[in-house]
């Protein structure tokens, strides 16, 4: 196996991530890194995320420089097995360094306590081990002292004002029991009271709450492996606080998506050029049926490959800030859909804008769907119509079956969803438009929400079940099983 190589080509990713949480580090500021729709005017600089991205930035080009200094000499030859070896090795790395950031910054998980209404339980989240949380069950509190915790709770991490406990939970002494909470060896140590905390925010100061759960080893693992793999699963439970996730995080979590969806070893192939290298890298990566080519096309392929992806995120991009969001919001919401991974910097997704401002979420959403039918379509179809050659897509079949699905099956749920009388179809356009972003969105696995679907009929979300096997097209950043092998299955039936 040639080691020197694939050292060589590790460090070349390693230091690429290095280079993107560099650039992720302006997203700290408060005159950049800013939600739509909300007002920091005076927030501070984000210091803890500032200096997470700062030191995982360092790490990162420590361990690649030192791994490139040691293939710097090698001969650009590679075997399937090493790019293979490649393949695997460059998914662990990237989970581990990516997952830095969020280890260094502290960034917030979810709340300490979860209340069990049915059983009358407490579970206390300890992250005070090593590698894991240990649950809790806290059984030897009163009713009064238990209505108390249920709304601390079902707070958020800013908690409750005195008023708001005692009309919350409708207890005069409440307080008191608060007070009598705090002296329990397990609850005492995550329950704040109003000034106990002079590190607090101002706007949370004064409240009475609990301590919610820094991210752990695993946590950091698991969103690392999501936003690279474009799976879009998160371990978060509020992105909207900044002070339990600053935004230069919430960014470079957007950042793995567009570095997934680009494709690890796709990149190798543009940034190296080495030859065969480049070809076994290439074969192993891209996915869908592939067919042999020549070295200099396949660096081509690469070359246009990532041209178009990365001009559809700056076009995305750029329209969704014309549509009202911040340039934050825009570009954050454009890796997502282009690399079909779904993080959101809100916690209720692209409906999020919708709730706040119909008008305006209305379009985005639209727009939105169109870029996420672009990311499940074959790059190389793209290419072509943007040279000129738009009848390319309609020539391909694959393509032909994507649309044909996509039609199909939204008719359908919209349909059922309306003979059912689901409430996201109580009009046409209400209907069409969750029908068709769901579809869309489930079928390219992006993973953008605009609408509760578990409540829709059982016939809309069997079929909404049925479309995560398809995918999108080959060559696309789209996951599932791909259009094409269905097609092929099909024709081999």
């Amino acid at each position: 196996m040639n080691y020197p190589l694939l050292a060589k080509l590790l460090g070349v990713l390693t230091m690429l991530m290095g280079g993107f949480m560099l650039f992720s580090l302006i997203w700290a500021s408060p005159n950049l890194g800013v939600h739509s729709h909300t007002q920091f005017n005076d927030a501070p600089l984000e210091i803890a995320g500032f200096w997470g991205l700062a030191y995982s930035s360092l790490i990162c080009w420590g361990v690649g420089g030192a791994m490139y200094w040691y293939g710097r000499g090698s001969q650009p030859k590679i075997f399937r097995k090493d790019a293979m070896a490649v393949v695997g090795l460059s998914w662990v790395l990237a989970t581990v360094l990516g997952g830095l950031p969020y280890l260094f910054s502290g960034t917030v998980r979810g709340p300490s306590l979860r209340i069990l209404d049915e059983s009358k339980q407490v579970l206390v989240v300890s992250p005070r081990f090593e590698f894991w949380s240990s649950w809790n069950l806290v059984e030897d509190i009163s009713d009064e002292e238990f209505m108390v915790l249920q709304t601390i709770g079902s707070a958020t991490a800013r908690g409750v004002r005195e008023s708001e406990l005692l009309q919350q939970s409708g207890l005069e002494n409440a307080p008191e029991l608060f007070q009598n909470l705090k002296q329990h060896s397990m609850l005492g140590d995550w329950l704040v009271e109003p000034g106990e905390d002079e590190n607090a925010p101002a706007d949370r100061a004064s409240h009475y709450r609990s301590e919610w759960v820094k991210m752990g080893f695993f946590d950091a693992m698991f969103e690392s492996q999501s936003g690279f793999s474009t799976t879009g699963a998160t371990v978060i439970c509020d992105l909207e606080d900044p002070y339990l996730v600053p935004h230069c995080i919430l960014f470079w979590r957007s950042s793995s998506h567009f570095l997934g969806g680009l494709g690890i070893i796709v990149l190798f192939v543009v940034l190296l050029g080495q030859g065969s290298t480049g070809k076994a890298l290439m074969r192993t990566e891209m996915p869908g049926p592939t067919h042999d080519s020549s070295i200099a096309r396949m660096q081509h392929t690469a070359w246009l490959f990532a041209a178009v992806y990365t001009g559809l995120n700056v076009v995305l991009a750029i329209i969704l800030a014309a549509l009202g969001m911040t340039m934050f919001d825009a570009i954050c919401h454009a890796f997502g859909t282009m690399a079909t991974g779904g993080f959101s910097t809100y916690n209720a997704s692209l409906g999020h804008f919708v709730a706040h401002d119909p008008s305006q979420g209305i379009w985005i959403e639209y727009v939105v769907i169109v870029f996420m039918i672009f990311a499940g379509a074959n790059f190389s179809l793209l290419f072509l119509v943007l040279v000129g050659k738009p009848l390319a897509l309609f020539r391909d079949l694959e393509f032909r079956t994507y649309v044909a699905i996509i039609g199909v099956v939204t008719a359908a749920v919209i349909a059922f969803g309306m003979y059912a009388g689901d409430a996201d179809f109580d009009t046409w356009e209400h209907g069409f438009r969750n029908g068709l972003f769901q579809v869309v969105s489930i079928m390219t696995t992006t993973g953008f929400g605009t609408a509760d679907f578990d409540t829709w009929n059982n016939i809309g979300r069997m079929l909404l079940l049925m479309i995560m096997f398809v995918g999108g097209c080959a060559g696309s950043t789209g996951g599932g099983m791909k259009v094409i092998r269905h097609v092929l299955f099909y024709k081999i039936m």
